[in-house]
């Protein structure tokens, strides 16, 4: 197992700055002199800076939330109209099995080809349809 993997470069970068900033004190002519002119305009500058580091942090943060949440989104899009457009291929192959369908026989065939796992489904329905006009004949009068 690695100690530092890709996602945790940034940490890791930070780590060593933040060391070297501890130790060789670069910093401190730049904190000397907004301590200068804290004091002579009498304002607050580090922690004001310490804020807006934070904020933007933290705005960078939602940022990558926000559009991780979106690619799942249009992931899950994606894969919704995948379904969808399996969905019209079959209807239009049963479409076009209709449309050269001739006789009772072929209907079948082609219904029973669109609901290969749904056979018993395909055929009753087949069957109520040649039923009905028979019932429908003796209820006229």
């Amino acid at each position: 197992m690695r100690l530092i993997t890709r996602n945790d470069a940034s940490l890791a970068i930070g780590l060593i700055v933040s060391a070297m900033v501890i130790f060789q004190r670069p910093l401190h002519v730049l904190l000397n002199v907004a301590q200068g002119i804290e004091g002579r305009y009498h304002l607050d500058l580090v922690p004001a800076l310490t804020l807006m580091v934070v904020l933007f942090v933290f705005h960078q943060y939602r940022k990558r939330h926000l559009a991780n949440a979106e690619a799942r989104a249009a992931e899950a899009e994606a894969a919704r109209a995948r379904v969808r457009s399996e969905e019209l291929e079959r209807l239009m192959t049963f479409s076009r099995a209709l449309a050269g369908a001739l006789d009772l026989v072929a209907l079948q065939r082609a219904a029973v080809g669109l609901h290969r796992g749904r056979r018993r489904r395909s055929v009753a329905l087949l069957s109520d349809a040649r039923r009905r006009p028979a019932a429908r004949r003796a209820d006229r009068p």
